[in-house]
């Protein structure tokens, strides 16, 4: 961050690290804009950027107290950001490839206000059957297909094997399907 005054830099780490909300200022002044464009340049979106930039700042402020005085803290948050920033990218590719999925199976109707209904239902009868799974593949479930995480992030997050996450994902896909089945040849007959 202050490439050239390292001394300056490790006491305005000790003094954010201590819960100091004026260091935190100083440091959002200071790397807010660089931060903001390092986001940008991953996620090629200024809305989105901007998002990323606020929760890294958010991050940065609710890890102060873990904060390693001896690091240099702009590595440490340009870490947050790029963490997040990747997070948000498959989050976003996930709701896009929902969104594509859904608005094929009802895109046969020419009428915009059927296909919000259609859309509408459609998205509450998977949300209701996702409801129905049981608690951990509800979780497992989330975590692949809301939250885009890999099977094997998921087994380190929850403790599990790959191949259990596996199995729970098959077992909840099928679950789904069968639940929107009889939803969705309505949906093809209209």
């Amino acid at each position: 961050m202050f490439s050239k005054n390292f001394k300056i830099e490790k006491d305005l780490c000790a003094r954010l690290k201590s819960g100091d909300i004026l260091a935190f200022e100083i440091v959002y002044n200071l790397m807010s804009e660089k931060v903001y464009h390092f986001a940008l340049k991953i996620l090629r979106n200024e809305q989105n950027a901007e998002e990323v930039l606020q929760e890294s700042f958010i991050k940065l402020w609710e890890n102060h107290s873990k904060i390693d005085i001896d690091r240099e803290l702009g590595s440490y948050i340009f870490t947050i950001t790029h963490r997040l920033a990747i997070d948000h990218f498959r989050l976003k590719k996930r709701e896009d490839q929902k969104s594509i999925i859904l608005s094929k199976i009802i895109g046969s109707s020419d009428n915009k206000t059927e296909k919000d209904i259609n859309f509408s239902e459609l998205k509450g009868e998977f949300d209701r059957a996702i409801a129905q799974l049981s608690p951990s593949k509800k979780e497992i479930f989330h975590l692949s297909r809301i939250q885009g995480l890999s099977n094997d992030e998921i087994a380190k997050k929850l403790g599990i094997s790959k191949n259990t996450v596996e199995n729970q994902i098959v077992n909840s896909l099928k679950i789904i399907r069968e639940k929107l089945k009889h939803f969705l040849s309505i949906l093809i007959t209209l």
